[in-house]
C-alpha cells in the first residue's frame, strides 16, 4: 500500500470513530426495565470500515473505537462492587461489545 492510502485509511477511520461517537451520545434511555439505552446506529461507521478496508483493519478501528468508549464512559463502572465485576463490565459492554 502506498503513502497516500495509508493516509487515506487513517484518515477515514478516524472519521469513522468520530462520526460512531458522536452516534452514540444519541440514546433511547429508560425504555428497558432493568436499565440500559439503545444508541442510534453507532456502529455502521465501524461496518463500513471494516467492508471498505477489510476485518483486520476494522478490528483495529474497532478496537480504538471501544477504548474512546471507556474513557468517555468510565462512569458506567462505578456501580461495580468488586474489582471482577468492574473488570467483567469492562471486558463485557466495551471491548467484547466491539
Amino acid at each position: 500500500m502506498t503513502k497516500t492510502g495509508t493516509t487515506r485509511r487513517l484518515v477515514e477511520s478516524a472519521l469513522m470513530i468520530a462520526i460512531g461517537t458522536v452516534l452514540s451520545t444519541i440514546k433511547f434511555d429508560g425504555i428497558w426495565a432493568f436499565g440500559g439505552g439503545v444508541t442510534v446506529c453507532s456502529m455502521v461507521p465501524l461496518v463500513l470500515i471494516s467492508y471498505r478496508w477489510g476485518w483486520k483493519w476494522g478490528g483495529f478501528t474497532a478496537f480504538v473505537y471501544s477504548v474512546l468508549q471507556i474513557m468517555l464512559g468510565l462512569d458506567n463502572v462505578q456501580y461495580a462492587t468488586s474489582f471482577g465485576m468492574a473488570v467483567a463490565i469492562v471486558l463485557l459492554d466495551y471491548v467484547l461489545a466491539y
